[in-house]
Protein backbone atom coordinates (compact mmCIF):
# COMPACT_ATOMS: atom_id res chain seq x y z
CA UNK A 1 0.00 0.00 0.00
CA UNK A 2 1.10 3.00 -0.97
CA UNK A 3 1.98 5.97 2.10
CA UNK A 4 -1.02 8.27 0.17
CA UNK A 5 -3.21 5.65 -0.23
CA UNK A 6 -2.74 5.47 4.28
CA UNK A 7 -3.76 8.95 4.38
CA UNK A 8 -6.37 9.05 2.47
CA UNK A 9 -7.97 5.49 4.22
CA UNK A 10 -7.29 7.58 7.40
CA UNK A 11 -9.07 11.00 6.18
CA UNK A 12 -12.22 8.87 5.77
CA UNK A 13 -12.10 7.14 8.78
CA UNK A 14 -10.79 8.75 11.33
CA UNK A 15 -13.98 11.09 10.92
CA UNK A 16 -16.63 10.20 14.15
CA UNK A 17 -20.23 10.86 13.57
CA UNK A 18 -20.65 12.50 17.03
CA UNK A 19 -24.90 11.96 16.44
CA UNK A 20 -24.03 8.15 16.13
CA UNK A 21 -21.82 7.30 18.90
CA UNK A 22 -23.24 4.16 19.44
CA UNK A 23 -22.42 3.28 15.76
CA UNK A 24 -19.36 4.43 15.87
CA UNK A 25 -18.56 2.37 19.64
CA UNK A 26 -19.55 -0.91 17.10
CA UNK A 27 -17.18 0.24 14.20
CA UNK A 28 -13.93 0.87 15.98
CA UNK A 29 -12.93 -2.88 16.47
CA UNK A 30 -13.21 -3.17 13.03
CA UNK A 31 -11.39 -0.31 11.84
CA UNK A 32 -8.91 -1.58 14.65
CA UNK A 33 -8.47 -4.88 12.71
CA UNK A 34 -8.65 -2.83 9.14
CA UNK A 35 -5.79 -0.71 10.35
CA UNK A 36 -3.86 -4.09 12.15
CA UNK A 37 -3.70 -6.07 9.21
CA UNK A 38 -2.54 -3.21 7.00
CA UNK A 39 0.23 -2.63 9.75
CA UNK A 40 0.98 -6.26 9.35
CA UNK A 41 1.89 -6.57 6.23
CA UNK A 42 3.49 -3.24 5.96
CA UNK A 43 6.28 -4.77 8.96
CA UNK A 44 6.99 -7.81 6.89
CA UNK A 45 7.48 -5.70 3.61
CA UNK A 46 10.15 -3.53 6.06
CA UNK A 47 11.58 -6.63 7.54
CA UNK A 48 11.93 -8.41 3.71
CA UNK A 49 13.38 -5.23 2.64
CA UNK A 50 15.73 -4.68 5.79
CA UNK A 51 17.07 -8.47 5.16
CA UNK A 52 17.51 -7.80 1.38
CA UNK A 53 19.82 -4.71 2.42
CA UNK A 54 21.84 -6.90 4.02
CA UNK A 55 22.71 -9.14 1.38
CA UNK A 56 22.92 -6.03 -0.91
CA UNK A 57 25.77 -4.64 1.13
CA UNK A 58 27.35 -7.86 1.72
CA UNK A 59 27.91 -8.75 -2.33
CA UNK A 60 28.68 -4.66 -3.07
CA UNK A 61 30.95 -5.54 -0.63
CA UNK A 62 32.58 -8.03 -2.06
CA UNK A 63 32.04 -6.05 -5.52
CA UNK A 64 34.37 -3.21 -4.71
CA UNK A 65 36.97 -5.83 -2.82
CA UNK A 66 37.02 -7.36 -6.43
CA UNK A 67 35.71 -10.52 -4.59
CA UNK A 68 32.75 -10.58 -7.06
CA UNK A 69 32.81 -13.28 -9.88
CA UNK A 70 32.26 -12.36 -13.04
CA UNK A 71 29.02 -14.58 -13.33
CA UNK A 72 27.33 -12.96 -10.52
CA UNK A 73 28.49 -9.46 -12.29
CA UNK A 74 26.71 -10.55 -15.47
CA UNK A 75 23.29 -11.90 -13.84
CA UNK A 76 22.86 -7.96 -11.97
CA UNK A 77 23.90 -6.31 -14.84
CA UNK A 78 26.94 -4.70 -13.57
CA UNK A 79 30.77 -4.25 -15.25
CA UNK A 80 33.90 -5.32 -13.54
CA UNK A 81 34.66 -2.82 -10.87
CA UNK A 82 37.89 -0.78 -12.22
CA UNK A 83 39.78 0.15 -9.05
CA UNK A 84 40.62 -2.15 -6.23
CA UNK A 85 40.16 -0.61 -2.51
CA UNK A 86 40.74 -1.65 0.76
CA UNK A 87 38.70 -2.15 3.18
CA UNK A 88 38.92 0.69 4.86
CA UNK A 89 37.81 2.47 1.79
CA UNK A 90 34.88 0.22 1.25
CA UNK A 91 31.90 1.72 3.47
CA UNK A 92 32.80 5.10 1.91
CA UNK A 93 31.82 3.37 -1.47
CA UNK A 94 28.90 1.40 -0.27
CA UNK A 95 27.23 5.10 1.31
CA UNK A 96 27.71 6.80 -2.23
CA UNK A 97 26.24 3.29 -4.54
CA UNK A 98 23.06 4.39 -6.09
CA UNK A 99 21.59 0.90 -5.75
CA UNK A 100 21.95 1.13 -1.82
CA UNK A 101 20.86 4.62 -1.93
CA UNK A 102 17.36 3.90 -3.78
CA UNK A 103 17.26 0.69 -1.37
CA UNK A 104 17.47 3.09 1.76
CA UNK A 105 15.23 5.90 0.51
CA UNK A 106 12.56 2.50 0.07
CA UNK A 107 13.25 1.63 3.87
CA UNK A 108 12.88 5.15 4.99
CA UNK A 109 9.34 5.34 3.17
CA UNK A 110 8.53 2.17 4.67
CA UNK A 111 9.01 3.20 7.97
CA UNK A 112 7.46 6.41 7.56
CA UNK A 113 4.37 4.04 7.11
CA UNK A 114 4.72 1.69 9.85
CA UNK A 115 5.37 4.79 12.23
CA UNK A 116 1.97 6.17 10.75
CA UNK A 117 -0.03 2.83 11.34
CA UNK A 118 1.43 2.39 14.99
CA UNK A 119 -0.13 5.88 15.36
CA UNK A 120 -3.25 5.29 13.59
CA UNK A 121 -3.95 2.06 15.67
CA UNK A 122 -2.90 4.20 19.04
CA UNK A 123 -5.25 6.79 18.16
CA UNK A 124 -8.16 4.15 17.70
CA UNK A 125 -7.39 2.45 20.55
CA UNK A 126 -8.24 5.45 22.72
CA UNK A 127 -11.81 5.41 21.60
CA UNK A 128 -12.29 2.11 22.66
CA UNK A 129 -11.46 3.54 26.33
Amino acid sequence: MKLEEIHEHWAKDSKINTLDMAGESVNTPKLHGKYLQIMSAERMKLRQLREHKKELVRVKTDYYMGRLDHEEMKNRGWEPFAMRLLKNDVPAYLDGDQDLIKLNLQIGVQEEKVEILDSIIKTISNRLS
